[in-house]
């Protein structure tokens, strides 16, 4: 996609966001379950790390 830089509005412009989905039967876990862990817990279930391949600045490799 070309924008025109005077159409341009907006100081966030060029970022690309991936949204990945993962099937609560491929986790194992009830919605419920989901809804109960912190985003810690979810991010250290396996098919939800091997499924992010980026870290975020606060995290230790």
């Amino acid at each position: 996609m070309v924008v025109r830089p005077d159409m341009r509005e907006y100081q966030l412009l060029d970022h690309l966001l991936e949204l990945i989905y993962i099937p609560l039967k491929e986790l194992g876990l009830s919605n419920r379950e989901v809804r109960l862990k912190s985003r810690e817990e979810l991010r250290a279930l396996p098919l939800c790390a091997s499924g992010l391949p980026f870290r975020y600045p606060n995290q230790t490799p």
